[in-house]
């Protein structure tokens, strides 16, 4: 190709005289186009060699290469072009190259895991979360259940941000549905649902946050969550008594009195919690002469 491209017949024929690496590309491209993927592999790496950051060379090649069934190869190369890409702070045509990465090998989540991180540093908010609910879908048939949380819960807070409530709600339920014991998808579901004024929702997880903790024995974490629940529902009985239970279980017996006297304010007739009340009273005392002596 180089004797070509400097003999005194090329340059009688054209005006100018072509350089060794646009006469290669164009033999690689024709050879590729004719269906001989192994030559227009050979000159397309010769040149490659030579010039190792002309990105219409490694795109060629990486193509040649991937058609031939040689994907390693052409990730390989497409990868060192990303590379020069983001040391020389030209992120847009790191994008255009990890996109063509993701389109060669769609099922491979490393590549999707760049191109995410690479649009989210451009600003391309939509276009991080499609690709993060493309990533979910991988990791979900690989079986890595907690890593399709964790993608499906950053596009569910990249939907909230571009305004997509109902959808990150959507997101948010499937979440819980992969990790229904993770209290942390709760929490962060329902400060979503008091922002956008949803108390009934809200409410509703916050007692999931309760019930999650009572199996594992987190009191304290139950006794925090219950006040939430009653922040949230004023009115709702059932909490408090889950509450003042709570405290008389673990000794504090002057807030459960508290509580239960609470619950008989909101309802007069109810002679149970009158009788608790009485009950707590009696130990808060007897503790309080213990401590006393």
């Amino acid at each position: 190709v180089s004797d070509v491209a400097s003999s005194p017949l090329w340059n009688a024929l054209i005006s100018e005289t072509p350089s060794y690496e646009e006469l290669s590309l164009e033999l690689g491209d024709l050879l590729r186009e004719s269906n001989d993927l192994a030559g227009a592999i050979e000159v397309l790496r010769a040149v490659h060699e030579v010039a190792p950051l002309n990105a219409k060379i490694c795109r060629s090649l990486a193509g040649a290469q991937a058609r031939n069934g040689m994907l390693a190869a052409a990730l390989a190369v497409l990868d060192g072009l990303a590379l020069h890409y983001r040391n020389t702070s030209n992120l847009d045509e790191m994008a255009v190259t990890l996109r063509q990465m993701s389109e060669m090998a769609p099922t491979n989540i490393k590549v999707k895991a760049r191109l995410i991180d690479t649009y989210l540093q451009r600003g391309f908010v939509a276009e991080a979360r499609a690709e993060l609910l493309r990533r979910a879908e991988l990791e979900e048939r690989s079986g890595l259940i907690h890593e399709t949380a964790i993608s499906l819960e950053r596009a569910a807070d990249l939907g909230w941000s571009l305004g997509d409530h109902e959808e990150t709600f959507k997101l948010y339920d499937q979440i819980i549905a992969l990790e229904p014991e993770k209290v942390g998808h709760r929490h962060a579901l329902v400060t979503l649902y008091l922002q956008d004024t949803r108390v009934a929702e809200a409410a509703r997880h916050q007692r999931a946050i309760v019930d999650i903790s009572l199996r594992e024995e987190r009191q304290h974490e139950a006794i925090a969550a219950l006040h939430q629940v009653i922040g949230l529902t004023p009115d709702d009985l059932t909490a408090y008594y889950q509450l003042a239970e709570l405290l008389g279980s673990i000794g504090e017996y002057g807030q459960a009195e508290r509580v239960y006297r609470r619950i008989h304010f909101l309802s007069p007739d109810d002679a149970i919690a009158q009788a608790k009340a009485t009950s707590m009273a009696s130990l808060r005392e007897e503790t309080e002469r213990k401590a006393a002596r």
